[in-house]
């Protein structure tokens, strides 16, 4: 069986179409972000297991990794916008109150949803908790419907839940001697759909927000990481485990390693936000799939982990989405 993965192959084939689909760039540029998005993913998993001690434990606080993260991609997207030829200190547009506060929904809804997703793990395990996790693919698709505005074919949906079902067969395995009482089931259920609801409208209003502005794209970023920086902050102060409440040292525990998940957190954010810029929520998904499966992988090799047959399964659903994805004709815009 031919498994290619150049650009003839039957694995890049649909995929390319599924990115060329997408307008407001050309392929060359979407296919890269989508690289990029994958590898920085896919490598966040790999070396925050290699920033751990022992493979058990966290040295560091991760609330600060976070916070020098938003940090960071607030610092590069000033300075690549000031230092930007297209730049104007009398016509260019300046950070105001009104700017950043509109910038600052995801932001306040992914602290929202911080918070329920750390309540719904109180009654689910782990396994559970990561295969309903999964559903804010659909959700993220629904709203990328009713926010964007565009439509997607029946196939397209049924690629959309094959690509929820390949994310979730992987868990199955793990999830088997669960033995959680039906009414915390239940109730971590709801909080789930809340959750994927939260999640997927984050994203989709980002993805609005970036492309309703013909401003600079370096001057959006910087206010949309303004208020990442802002809400990490807050976090680091009033959460009890922020290193001011439990009075350790901001950078406790750091080596070379926890730069290099910090460096990879800006670099994926920032790559992120290109793709909602220039590409969209779906495309996110399917590099978020395809990075999940990568790192299930390498993990298998790096850190001998158990092999798990439903990752074969898993990955099969997820090739078979690519394809189906691109059956019939184009999605009207």
């Amino acid at each position: 069986m031919n498994i290619s993965l150049g650009s003839k192959g039957p694995i890049m084939r649909p995929l390319q179409r599924v990115i060329a689909q997408t307008p407001f760039a050309g392929m060359g540029l979407k296919l890269g972000l989508f690289g990029l998005v994958t590898f920085l993913t896919c490598s966040y998993s790999i070396l925050v297991q290699l920033s751990k001690v022992d493979g058990k434990t966290y040295a560091y606080n991760p609330l600060t990794v976070t916070f020098c993260a938003e940090l960071a991609k607030l610092v590069i997207s000033m300075v690549l916008y000031y230092s930007d030829s297209n730049y104007n200190r009398e016509t260019s547009p300046r950070l105001t109150l009104q700017g950043v506060a509109t910038y600052s929904v995801p932001g306040f809804i992914y602290l929202v949803n911080n918070n329920l997703a750390f309540a719904a793990l109180h009654y689910l395990s782990p396994p559970v908790y990561q295969l309903l996790a999964n559903m804010k693919i659909f959700t993220t698709a629904l709203l990328f419907r009713v926010v964007i505005r565009r439509t997607l074919t029946n196939h397209q949906w049924a690629a959309v839940l094959l690509l929820m079902l390949g994310c979730m067969v992987p868990e199955l395995n793990a999830i088997q001697d669960n033995d959680s009482e039906d009414s915390l089931l239940i109730t971590g259920f709801v909080l789930m759909i809340v959750v994927s609801t939260l999640s997927g409208a984050a994203g989709v209003y980002t993805e609005y927000m970036l492309k309703k502005s013909d401003h600079s794209m370096h001057f959006k970023n910087m206010q949309l990481y303004l208020c990442g920086v802002v809400f990490t902050g807050i976090a680091i102060t009033v959460v009890s485990t922020g290193p001011v409440q439990k009075g350790e040292p901001f950078f406790q525990g750091y080596d070379w390693m926890t730069w290099l998940v910090v460096l990879n957190l800006a670099l994926n954010g920032m790559a992120i936000s290109f793709i909602m810029n220039y590409a969209d929520n779906i495309i996110k998904l399917y590099a978020g799939a395809v990075a999940m499966f990568l790192s299930m992988i390498l993990s298998l090799a790096l850190f001998d982990f158990a092999f798990n047959p439903h990752l074969v399964m898993g990955a099969g659903l997820v090739c078979i989405s690519l394809y189906v994805y691109n059956i019939g004709e184009h999605p009207q815009r």
